[in-house]
């Protein structure tokens, strides 16, 4: 059984590659993840599955010239883990300003 850490990290990982289509939706381009983290395409669908089933993301499926292409896209509780993640880094880097301005003479 897989870590959940690397779950995260893969969630983590999605957001560099993360970008808006003409729909406005926001996607990611999982091949570029995948090449970053250097995992299997069977890997790949092990966690999509799993950040799936924990309501993290959600497929969007587009038709294009006769062909179906799978998209991921963040569920709202995603979005919030983000948002969360972004305010915990916020205030430690807040307290490491305020004691490196004490530190100062």
């Amino acid at each position: 059984m897989l870590r959940r850490g690397s779950v995260i990290v893969y969630l983590l990982t999605t957001t560099k590659y993360a970008y808006r289509d003409e729909d406005d939706i926001i996607i990611y381009d999982r091949r570029r993840v995948r090449e970053e983290l250097g995992i299997s395409a069977r890997l790949e669908r092990y966690y999509l599955k799993l950040l799936r089933k924990k309501n993290y993301l959600k497929e969007v499926i587009k038709f294009n010239n006769g062909k179906v292409r799978v998209f991921y896209t963040y569920t709202p509780k995603a979005l919030e883990f983000f948002r969360n993640l972004r305010n915990s880094l916020n205030r430690v880097l807040e307290d490491v300003k305020v004691e490196v301005k004490n530190l100062r003479w």
